[in-house]
C-alpha cells in the first residue's frame, strides 16, 4: 500500500450496478484513508495476508538455506515482496558500508550455526 493506492485501485474496479459502485467507492475510500498515513515515496503492508505470505515464503527459503535460522536471513524479506533491480543493488553498495551490514547481521543473527556447533563439542583432551 502507498499514498496513491486508492487512486490506483479505482480504474481496476468495474462495478456493473449501483450496489457495486457504492461498494467500490467505499473500498477506494478506505484504501485512500489507510494510504493517507503513509509518507510519500514509501510503501507499507496493507493486510496480514501479505505478512503471512512473506513468512511462508521465508520459511520455504530457510528450509533450503545452509544457515536455516531466521536471524540474519530476515534481510532477505524484501526479495519476497518486490523485484530487486541492478540499480537498487548499486545504490545499496554505494550507500551502505560493509561494516554496517556486518553489524546488522551480527545483531539479528547472534551466533552462527557453526559457532553453536563448536560450543557443543566436547573439549579436546
Amino acid at each position: 500500500m502507498h499514498l496513491a493506492s486508492g487512486q490506483a485501485l479505482e480504474p481496476l474496479l468495474a462495478p456493473r450496478d449501483e450496489r457495486g459502485r457504492r461498494f467500490a467507492a467505499e473500498v477506494c475510500d478506505f484504501v485512500k484513508e489507510q494510504g493517507a498515513g503513509i509518507p510519500s515515496g514509501r510503501r507499507s503492508v496493507g493486510c496480514s495476508d501479505v505478512i503471512e505470505s512473506i513468512f511462508g515464503k521465508s520459511k520455504s527459503s530457510l528450509e533450503r538455506s545452509p544457515t536455516p535460522s531466521l536471524g540474519a536471513n530476515v534481510v532477505r524479506f524484501p526479495r519476497f515482496v518486490t523485484g530487486i533491480t541492478a540499480e537498487w543493488v548499486g545504490q545499496a553498495l554505494e550507500t551502505v558500508k560493509h561494516r554496517t551490514t556486518q553489524e546488522v547481521v551480527r545483531m539479528l543473527g547472534g551466533r552462527s550455526e557453526s559457532q553453536l556447533q563448536q560450543e557443543l563439542r566436547p573439549p579436546k583432551l
